[in-house]
């Protein structure tokens, strides 16, 4: 029908050609993605939120670091690691330690570097997995079978934020 429409989650620069002119698409930068599905949860009267960033790629951990600051803005209760959990699972991770008293993960550099205000050595933060550090030797992440090592760790994290 040729109607002039706008996709907000298609910038797919393939998908708009010569045989569609009238439609193209639009992506917010990527640190956002977050930001309006924790708004409505937060317009929702949901009170708290849990993250889980995986540390080797860029777009979750970037994401991570957004979404703490989405959490700020929209005043929900972020439930982050326990001491507990860091004593067993920092050393799954790159940036997870205890910091006056309590674990923390996330460098503030990363927060600093997006001119956030959310400060990672004194604010609740998110859970981190560093996959290559957690799964077993030899393991094929690609493959059709689970790394008994993630369910584990994945299964503390769970833990972790039922004891809060």
């Amino acid at each position: 029908y040729n109607i002039p429409n706008l996709h907000c989650s298609g910038g797919n620069p393939m998908s708009w050609t010569a045989t569609t002119p009238h439609a193209f698409g639009l992506h917010l930068p990527f640190p956002w993605y977050s930001r309006g599905p924790i708004r409505q949860a937060a317009l929702l009267e949901l009170k708290t939120i849990v993250v889980l960033r995986s540390y080797e790629w860029g777009f979750p951990r970037i994401s991570a670091v957004a979404a703490m600051e989405w959490s700020l803005e929209s005043a929900m209760t972020v439930i982050g690691p326990t001491v507990a959990w860091c004593n067993q699972w920092a050393n799954m991770t790159t940036t997870c330690s205890i910091r006056n008293g309590a674990c923390r993960c996330g460098a503030q550099s990363e927060f600093d570097a997006m001119g956030y205000k959310y400060q990672a050595d004194t604010m609740p933060s998110f859970y981190e997995v560093e996959e290559s550090k957690v799964h077993e030797t030899g393991f094929d992440n690609r493959a059709e079978f689970i790394s008994p090592n993630m369910v584990a760790f994945i299964e503390g994290v769970v833990d972790d934020v039922r004891s809060q």
